[in-house]
């Protein structure tokens, strides 16, 4: 396992508001290196725990042909689908701390950007966010509005409704993380090809509105108007 002594940031052209390398003594390598295991063992464990469970959930449902073919079943699987590979992601992100590296050119722009940023693990975490938000609207329908769920939420749908929550999570990253993250000066900066400290900020309020406060509170109205009948 590598470790990198670089912290990565924020950095915007003419305004610096990134970390830049820092090079520690020996001393202070030996305290970062105890903090960073520390940190990667409950990184690990929480992983570990999060496979375990959600693999539970996994064969528990499809070991009922009754339990596949409801509805709501089909969103937990995917719920707990998505949340595995999470888990895996979150284990391999913490242990495979791919710092320096040696690559140059392309191969140095990709691994700053596919890896250091770790836009995989949180295309899936914004996902899972996105079909927790599915799971609450298809109770809603299910309750409030019997007829229409019966109706309207055929097989194709639903299909389509999964795919579309896969989708979630990898078009944000790539308008706000991939697209937006790269080398400056030959270090891998979050946020590095911003023009301005404002487009930053917007980018950066927008991507928490969605994955987060939008969905959380379309959530808090379904599950009110559901507490109400």
């Amino acid at each position: 396992m590598a470790h990198d002594n670089t912290t990565y940031g924020f950095e915007t052209e003419g305004i610096v508001t990134s970390i830049v390398p820092e090079f520690h003594t020996s001393s202070e390598n030996i305290a970062n290196e105890d903090a960073i295991s520390v940190t990667t063992i409950i990184y690990i464990v929480t992983g570990v725990v999060g496979v375990i469970s959600n693999a539970f959930v996994i064969v528990v449902i499809c070991s009922s042909r009754e339990m596949r073919r409801q509805t709501n079943n089909i969103f937990i699987i995917n719920q707990s689908c998505l949340d595995f590979f999470a888990s895996v992601m979150t284990m391999a992100t913490s242990y495979i701390q791919l710092g320096q590296t040696g690559l140059s050119g392309l191969g140095a722009e990709l691994h700053c950007r596919l890896w250091v940023a770790k836009p995989i693990l949180w295309d899936l975490l914004e996902s899972s966010t996105f079909n927790l938000l599915s799971i609450s609207l298809e109770r809603y329908i299910a309750i409030v509005h019997p007829m229409a769920h019966m109706v309207k939420l055929t097989k194709d749908r639903i299909k389509l409704w999964l795919i579309l929550i896969w989708m979630f999570g990898p078009i944000l990253q790539l308008l706000f993380t991939i697209s937006t993250t790269g080398l400056v000066n030959g270090t891998c900066v979050l946020g590095g090809k911003f023009t301005s400290l404002l487009a930053m900020q917007v980018a950066m309020i927008s991507i928490v509105m969605i994955a987060f406060y939008i969905p959380l509170f379309i959530m808090i109205f379904c599950y009110a108007k559901m507490y109400r009948i």
